[in-house]
């Protein structure tokens, strides 16, 4: 038996060695089953998962996974699950049921039961089961899910993930470097959805510089829907915001002054395959004309260490800064001081970090009286 640990995850309790089947705890997550199982989970999105691997000729009689929580109060719950995986091609069969242990007594309720079949017949060479199931708990209460299934292949291999959450099943993030709104600024989000058959359930979260979760709203889109609005309204503050949905998505963020300047400029969504630990903002300039800013977010849950250079039309290295960042949180850098106040009238930033990250950078002459303001996103070289 092997155990693996991946992700966010607070472990509590396992029985390691020579025992089988594995133990899993996170809180009051509990997962367990024959073969290789590995929990992660993830806070920000309220998720959490279990994965097995199971290969040996066990796989031909029927083998079972459990993934459960233990009920804090008497309510209605209605969990999302997405069960995916393989039980090779040979007689295959999958299963999910739901369950609740009262004073220990067991209800269960099925949820799906497929096979045995063969290729190509589905679930035979792959499954993937999406959908929700509501149950009724009561405090002590042991509820979640039992499943698994087996084959009669020479490919003796069970394997699977199931995905759970009260939240809807986020299945795509979107990251904007960039979240302001004070007296003088407001900040918009546009947010089209790209599937031409599912409705856009989405998550839209605000962070601040320091990492601090401040706030969190649910909009849904039809297929193709889009819709605008402003974000963040009354928070007196600056962070970067994190999107995430059941389907893809196209979006943007528009950033408004609203003070005594009057002038906007937008930031396009980065996808979270799209984050790099290489990034370059293409072009600043720091002079008595322009003024350039550089803004990069934090996406990983860790602290992450950015150097910033800022490089000349000849390409070289003039000066470099390091800075902290801490997980989830952001900084924003006047290319000014990044310079030491030194003029430039054209430039690059390279961007490297620890792990992924996303940027942005503010290219403008407003302090010298002009009305020009561009916003130019920072681009991984090695994804040109």
């Amino acid at each position: 038996m092997k155990l693996k640990i991946s992700g966010v995850i607070l472990f509590l309790g396992l029985l390691a060695g020579l025992f089988s089947p594995a133990v899993v705890v996170y809180a009051d997550w509990t997962g367990s089953g024959p073969g290789d199982i590995s929990v992660v989970i993830d806070r920000a999105q309220s998720q959490q998962k279990l994965s097995y691997t199971l290969q040996s000729d066990e796989a031909h009689s029927t083998q079972t996974w459990d993934f459960h929580d233990v009920a804090q109060a008497n309510r209605q719950v209605e969990l999302n699950y997405l069960y995916e995986g393989y039980h090779a091609f040979y007689q295959a069969q999958v299963f999910l049921h739901a369950y609740v242990t009262h004073n220990g007594t067991t209800t269960t309720t099925t949820v799906f039961e497929l096979g045995p079949t063969n290729y190509p017949n589905y679930p035979s060479g792959g499954f993937s089961e999406k959908g929700s199931v509501t149950l009724n708990v009561q405090v002590g209460d042991t509820y979640g899910f039992k499943f698994g299934g087996r084959n009669f292949d020479s490919d003796n291999r069970l394997m699977g993930t199931i995905t759970t959450s009260e939240l809807p099943l986020y299945s795509s993030f979107y990251y904007l470097p960039y979240f302001v709104n004070n007296a003088d600024y407001a900040t918009g989000l546009a947010i089209r959805n790209s599937s031409e058959t599912d409705t856009a359930e989405t998550m839209t979260q605000i962070y601040s510089q320091d990492g601090a979760l401040l706030s969190t709203a649910f909009s849904d889109y039809p297929p193709q829907g889009q819709g605008a609005l402003v974000v963040g309204k009354s928070l007196n503050t600056e962070g970067w915001l994190k999107v995430s949905s059941t389907t893809k998505l196209t979006g943007l963020a528009f950033v408004a002054a609203v003070g005594s300047a009057e002038y906007m400029y937008d930031i396009t969504f980065v996808p979270e395959s799209k984050a790099a630990q290489v990034l370059h903002v293409p072009h600043v300039a720091q002079d008595q004309t322009w003024t350039s800013t550089v803004f990069v977010n934090n996406p990983n849950f860790s602290a992450v260490t950015v150097t910033l250079t800022f490089f000349n039309s000849d390409g070289v290295a003039v000066y470099s800064e390091d800075y902290n960042i801490p997980g989830n949180g952001a900084i924003k850098v006047a290319v000014a001081d990044l310079v030491q106040g030194s003029n430039f009238d054209s430039g690059s930033i390279e961007i490297s970090a620890t792990q992924p990250v996303t940027a942005f950078g503010l290219y403008n002459n407003l302090d010298s009286g002009g009305g020009f303001v561009a916003g130019i996103s920072a681009v991984d070289p090695n994804d040109q």
